[in-house]
């Protein structure tokens, strides 16, 4: 991310983002640009990533209000495979699979 004021010639079109900050301790204005080519945006992994981790966000908040540590530590791992997954939909999906079984199994052993 770059920061360039209103009058810089390094804010050009070759960016595709702009975004209007502006900071209280400061007294202009600022454009933060930022370059959006180089990122992919794949549709799978990113509808994958936020069901994981809706449903993680959910495991986490019944587990935290409950006290069950395999709900609380399988939202966690949830969640963490939505961010740290999100590039393949097909292994995020496989993980998450994965964790709600580990805390169906480990849930009804307790």
């Amino acid at each position: 991310m770059q920061t360039c004021g209103l009058a810089d010639s390094k804010c050009g079109p070759e960016y595709d983002a702009r975004i209007l900050a502006f900071s209280p301790g400061w007294s202009s204005f600022a454009i933060a640009t930022m370059d959006l080519s180089s990122m992919k945006f794949d549709m799978g992994g990113l509808l994958a990533s936020v069901i994981w981790g809706a449903l993680g966000a959910g495991y986490w908040i019944y587990g935290k209000k409950q006290s069950s540590a395999p709900a609380l530590f399988g939202g966690i791992g949830l969640v963490a495979i939505s961010i740290f997954l999100a590039d393949s939909a097909l292994w995020m999906s496989l993980a998450g699979i994965a964790i709600v079984a580990g805390v169906f199994y480990w849930s009804r052993r307790d």
